[in-house]
């Protein structure tokens, strides 16, 4: 009996012992996750923070690279305006000058020996100056011909061509008026023209413009000028200055001719074709300009042969 109750008493022992162990565990076990939630809870707030500062930073970068490319955009179109400032101050340096060397020596004065006589002579560039103006405002309305503006501004052609240039340059947006310049412009005397289509040809508004001015004239010797500009990329551009070199009688242009017999686009082929055929008495060489530069190979293939053959001594 007493055996018993001993028996009862440890086992009821142990498992209070056991009891008050577990519940402590789980108090513990409680603390540390209640801690740890906290600090999760601690470190979200500091990652959302952390987020709204870089997005606010990213804003303002964007901001601020929009503000960059306005100001990049602002002077482009500065440079572009003293660009064009520049071009119209070098036109105008070219005019004067051009009174300067017309005026010469200043004839004596009868009257007084030793004495200068100017008042004439500036009259006379300002008249010219004047006419040369009025012919243009004619010509822009349409009440005189291109025939007629050839005749009245050609004897002026050292002081027309500068200013005639710079007109040029702001009427490319009007074609029929701006291919009526390009006439005049090429019927008069090379050596005043010379200088001006120099200017004409650094500008991409007017470089085709004077390349088929040049070839207006036929003049080989004013050709020369367009040499430099064989290695263009610009297709177009490379078009005019062979037309025009050929025109001149001047072979540096065959090579751009021949090059532009592959071009991808029909009027390019078609332009080349018509020069070539000028110069070598209406033949084709069975060239189609409607027909792709594959279709053309072996038309391509004979005018490079026949390059190879006469195209060195075809103009002396």
């Amino acid at each position: 009996m007493i055996n018993s109750i001993r028996a009862i008493l440890t086992l009821a022992a142990v498992v209070g012992t056991t009891l008050f162990t577990t519940g402590c565990v789980d108090l513990v076990e409680k603390d540390d996750l209640e801690k740890v939630s906290t600090r999760v809870e601690k470190l979200s707030v500091q990652v959302a923070q952390k987020n709204d500062m870089q997005a606010l930073l990213y804003e303002e970068l964007v901001k601020r690279a929009n503000g960059l490319e306005k100001k990049i955009g602002e002077m482009d179109i500065m440079a572009n305006t003293m660009k064009a400032q520049v071009a119209r101050l070098e036109d105008r340096e070219r005019t004067m000058q051009g009174q300067i060397d017309a005026l010469g020596k200043a004839p004596s004065n009868p009257a007084n020996p030793g004495q200068s006589v100017v008042e004439e002579p500036k009259r006379k560039i300002e008249e010219i100056l004047l006419e040369v103006e009025t012919v243009l405002a004619q010509l822009r309305s349409g009440k005189v011909k291109t025939d007629e503006a050839i005749t009245r501004l050609k004897p002026f052609a050292q002081h027309a061509a500068p200013r005639m240039i710079t007109e040029l340059r702001e009427s490319v947006a009007r074609y029929e008026y701006a291919k009526q310049l390009e006439v005049v412009l090429g019927k008069f005397p090379p050596a005043e023209l010379k200088v001006p289509l120099q200017g004409a040809l650094r500008h991409r508004s007017t470089r085709e413009s004077a390349a088929r001015i040049v070839g207006d004239t036929g003049d080989k010797e004013l050709s020369k000028i367009l040499e430099e500009y064989l290695a263009e990329s610009d297709e177009d551009f490379r078009l005019n200055i062979g037309d025009a070199l050929v025109r001149c009688r001047n072979g540096s242009g065959i090579p751009l001719l021949l090059l532009s017999l592959k071009s991808e686009q029909a009027t390019t082929r078609t332009i080349a074709i018509s020069a070539l055929k000028k110069i070598n008495r209406g033949e084709d060489l069975g060239y189609r300009a409607q027909l792709s530069a594959e279709a053309n190979a072996g038309a391509i293939k004979a005018w490079d042969e026949w390059s190879d053959k006469f195209a060195k001594t075809l103009f002396e």
